[in-house]
């Protein structure tokens, strides 16, 4: 999508996507960080909130073997490009832009 449109995914992406971030950080269930990654990673190419939490995720550490501040660049310009309202904000910073 062009820079400011915000792609609109299926229910069925919002669902998955949703029980992703739950299983992430264990909301009304437990931590799983492998299938919450393999969820997360399913919906990336149409949901920015997906591509924003994998940015995240590879920031963070969180659900990933290594830290990767590269790889989280690329899912948060990602994220920027399908309309995430945070995304670049995120990204500008943690590339030392700002």
């Amino acid at each position: 999508a062009p820079k400011g449109v915000q792609v609109q995914p299926s229910a069925v992406t919002d669902a998955t996507y949703s029980l992703g971030w739950c299983l992430l950080y264990g909301v009304g269930t437990s931590v799983n960080y492998p299938e919450a990654i393999r969820l997360l990673t399913q919906v990336s190419k149409t949901h920015a909130g997906a591509c924003y939490t994998l940015g995240v995720c590879h920031e963070e550490g969180k659900g990933v073997v290594i830290p990767d501040i590269n790889e989280a660049l690329k899912f948060y310009r990602k994220a920027e490009t399908m309309g995430h309202p945070a995304a670049e904000e995120r990204r500008l910073r943690r590339s030392g832009c700002c």
